[in-house]
């Protein structure tokens, strides 16, 4: 299960944004595990910018950050986050990328 996304900011003043929120736990498995938050994003003007990639898990690999106006990367992969839209150049808003869905793996033993 993918964790929440972090927070936005004004192009207009220098900033550096923390990444995702931590990332939701597992539950009732015989193995249950986590992946990485977010990374940081950052502004240094109304036309530098760029920003935060997805969090990565054991099984996939979070979206790539952006340093032009778009919309966020997805993430590739089992329980990876999407990486961070970034708003430059007065773009407007810009959504963050898809994370993906979580796995099951069932063992089966004879």
């Amino acid at each position: 299960t993918g964790g929440n996304g972090g927070v936005g900011g004004n192009g207009s003043i220098i900033l550096l944004l923390l990444g995702g929120a931590a990332p939701v736990v597992s539950t009732n498995g015989d193995m249950n595990g986590t992946g990485q938050p977010g990374d940081i994003g950052f502004t240094l003007s109304a036309t530098i910018g760029a920003s935060g990639g997805g969090g990565s898990s054991p099984f996939g690999g979070g979206g790539n950050a952006r340093q032009t106006h778009g919309t966020g990367n997805d993430g590739i992969g089992f329980g990876s986050g999407g990486g961070g839209g970034c708003s430059i150049n007065n773009g407007g808003n810009a959504d963050g990328g898809a994370g993906t869905l979580g796995v099951i793996i069932v063992e089966e033993f004879a």
